[in-house]
């Protein structure tokens, strides 16, 4: 029974070898699986919970070593789908000297490696108790299709939306394309998470404020806000919560932001215990102040699985064990 059902892509990362120098200075890459619906279904694995992963691998070589390692991470493939003719997702990423990142994807421009909307059922959703996904799935008319019979399923079998912004502008035609996309289905979104420098990529009128006002008021329920060694924020239009950060040495910070999220999903399922009653009334429709104190729990477990995939390289490598975080940072989780 899974608790997590994650909706996405999962491609090949091609991460460098060499430390900032970019793309163009590395002269080795080691591959390791991605996509950050990817990482938080293998992220909820590790930390203690259970995952699906709902999405398309090529019937090629890189293909059969994605859906190898998500099985190898016990994350439920049942519903997967193999498309013959395709090519694999592979992406190549470094870090430059000061700290940013050089980014490439390959990929078909003509294909579309994600499930049709026709391959969406409710049985994927059964015992589940939240589906995740990422603005990438709003991108295009098919993901957008099949994005939206997918919320609309799970919110008939009573499951919690989760959505990470996860915006790069390389991605997007434009800003105002990518707002046009989010509003399509904000209101369904029940937890909305963002990095702190997202904000002014994708809301260049607003300020932090102002956005997070903007987004409970459309019928997001909690909004989280990632702010990397500055911890993270809550916000619910009752109450705030300011959560700190855990000091790590930072070696790499790919996938820390989809750690932390596996850290929240898999802390809300823990506390939300599993009964007669829907997953989402369960949770958000308890006393207010019992809602607030089982987040004021979950995050510091999401910031130390967030911080602690820092101390790393790799994305999915890595992506901490509950046992890990428990021994580092002596938390009751």
């Amino acid at each position: 029974m899974p608790d997590v059902v994650c909706l996405g892509e999962v491609i090949i990362d091609m991460i460098a070898m060499d430390s900032d120098v970019g793309l163009g200075g590395t002269r080795a890459f080691y591959k390791s699986p991605g996509g950050a619906t990817a990482n938080v279904a293998v992220g909820v694995c590790r930390l203690g919970g259970s995952s699906r992963f709902l999405g398309v691998v090529a019937d090629d070589p890189f293909g059969r070593y994605l859906l190898d390692a998500l099985k190898t991470e016990g994350v439920d493939t049942a519903f997967m789908k193999t498309r013959s003719g395709e090519r694999s997702v592979v992406g190549f990423i470094a870090r430059n000297s000061d700290q940013s990142k050089d980014v490439i994807f390959y990929r078909d421009p003509q294909s579309e490696m994600f499930l049709l909307p026709d391959e969406i059922n409710l049985n994927m959703f059964d015992s589940a108790q939240i589906l995740h996904f990422g603005i990438i799935c709003l991108r295009t008319e098919q993901k957008l299709s099949a994005t939206q019979k997918a919320v609309q399923m799970a919110r008939e079998k009573g499951l919690l939306i989760s959505f990470d912004l996860n915006y790069r502008p390389h991605a997007w035609p434009s800003c105002q394309f990518a707002q046009e996309r989010l509003l399509t289905i904000l209101s369904q979104i029940d937890i909305l998470k963002m990095a702190e420098e997202e904000l002014p990529l994708l809301f260049p009128q607003m300020n932090e404020k102002t956005a997070i006002d903007m987004l409970l008021e459309k019928g997001v329920n909690i909004v989280i806000i990632s702010r990397g060694e500055r911890g993270s924020s809550l916000f619910r239009k009752e109450f705030k919560i300011d959560s700190p950060p855990f000091r790590v040495e930072a070696v790499e910070t790919t996938g820390a932001g989809d750690t932390f999220m596996a850290g929240m999903l898999v802390g809300i399922t823990k506390k939300n215990t599993r009964g007669e009653g829907r997953p989402r009334d369960n949770f958000l429709n308890k006393n207010e102040m019992k809602v607030r104190a089982d987040l004021m729990e979950c995050m510091p477990f999401a910031n130390a699985a967030g911080a602690l995939t820092c101390t790393r390289p790799g994305a999915i490598i890595a992506i901490p064990s509950r046992e890990e975080i428990k021994e580092k940072f002596n938390l009751k989780v």
